[in-house]
């Protein structure tokens, strides 16, 4: 079984939070600010080497614990929330982008 996490942009989370005091959603259940999708870290990993100019080596470790892919419910997210998220791929990008201009 591939192996998948959830992820979110942190500009989402900010924005997600900002909506709910502006909008003074206190009352709301708990959310799970999640993306509304699993992805494979390998998936990330060929993300990551469209955008670097030179090769990316990526060393594969067996694992030898169990791991669970897990789900998260974004039912409340979405209703509350109906604002669309950041892609991985725009999120990864961003992010790629601002840490090499940091450099």
């Amino acid at each position: 079984m591939l192996f998948q996490k959830n992820v979110i942009y942190v500009e989402d989370v900010c924005r997600i939070i900002y909506q709910a005091i502006v909008q003074e959603k206190v009352s709301f259940p708990i959310v799970n600010v999640v993306n509304h999708k699993n992805i494979a870290l390998s998936e990330i990993v060929d993300i990551l080497k469209k955008l670097h100019l030179t090769p990316i080596t990526v060393e594969h470790k067996e694992n030898t614990v169990p791991v669970e892919n897990l789900v998260f419910d974004t039912s409340v997210l979405k209703q509350f929330f109906p604002d669309n998220l950041t892609s991985y791929e725009t999120g990864i990008e961003k992010s790629y982008t601002f840490f090499k201009e940091k450099k």
